[in-house]
């Protein structure tokens, strides 16, 4: 497989940088959402919970055990075992969470316009099946009912000449897709790649592609935090007043109480009267 022309020395820093930086905003987004009980009891944000702690797994030890492969040029522990659950747990969680926000997309449509409903690589074949249903399937589940709930709401809004409990519904619809353009971002050019492989195009022409594709594609990871924390306003304030370096001081003004102005007029005539 091709290199990209950063060295590895390059993509430790970017890695790092950027990881330490998404960890920091997962460990606040996080504890937003587990400890506000009317978060946590929102039946939307559950999916973008289970979301953020697969990622953060992700963060402390798929990309933890990339940064040390670049900072060393060899892999943590040298075993086929490490390598198959590496490449198990990279695989995995990365397809489990373009479910996820595919399920996000048709959640979102489902609990905007029919709330009352809510009461081995080594296979040909199974490759096959899991760019299919872990890749093309996602991508088009995602586009579709984003694109159908835009849609939906723009003619709702229209049609009935209201806000349709804009207000209610604004923050399920911009956290969505919000994360819906995180994921065509980073996540659609390895699915195109793919689909054009399988059509017959020659690899040599797309291995370039590809590992800058996968490079970058962790920046869903890196990212995904940020997304989050941007559609909470109240998570923001809390994080500016944290990271706030140095208290803030309010200066009074300091006035005479009318005690005081009587005992300096009392004082005054005394001192008045010894000088007679």
């Amino acid at each position: 497989m091709a290199n990209i022309s950063i060295s590895f020395i390059g993509r430790f820093w970017i890695y790092l940088i950027s990881n330490i930086a998404s960890i920091i905003c997962s460990i606040f987004v996080l504890y937003y959402f587990l400890f506000s009980r009317k978060l946590r009891h929102s039946l939307h944000n559950h999916v973008v919970i289970i979301i953020l702690i697969i990622n953060f797994i992700i963060e402390i030890t798929d990309i933890s055990w990339i940064l040390y492969y670049y900072r060393n040029g060899v892999v943590l522990i040298k075993t086929s075992l490490f390598c198959r659950t590496w490449k198990f747990l990279d695989s995995s969680s990365y397809v489990t969470t373009a479910k996820l926000v595919a399920w996000a997309s048709i959640e979102r449509y489902i609990l905007i316009f029919h709330d009352s409903w809510i009461c081995a690589y080594d296979s040909t074949t199974y490759s096959m099946f899991e760019f299919i249903t872990g890749g093309i399937t996602n991508a088009i589940i995602i586009a579709i009912f984003s694109m159908i709930l835009i849609i939906r709401l723009i003619k709702q809004k229209h049609r009935l000449n209201q806000q349709l409990n804009w207000r209610k519904h604004r923050k399920m619809t911009i956290q969505l897709l919000s994360i819906v353009l995180l994921f065509y971002i980073f996540y659609l050019p390895s699915v195109i790649i793919g689909i054009l492989f399988n059509c017959g195009v020659p690899y040599s022409n797309l291995e370039y592609l590809l590992a800058y594709g996968q490079f970058f594609s962790y920046y869903i990871n890196f990212l995904l935090p940020f997304v989050c924390a941007g559609t909470l306003p109240h998570l923001r304030k809390k994080i500016k007043n944290t990271l706030r370096i140095g208290p803030v001081y309010t200066r009074g003004t300091v006035e005479p109480t009318q005690n005081t102005i009587q005992r300096r007029a009392t004082d005054q005539n005394s001192n008045s009267h010894r000088n007679c």
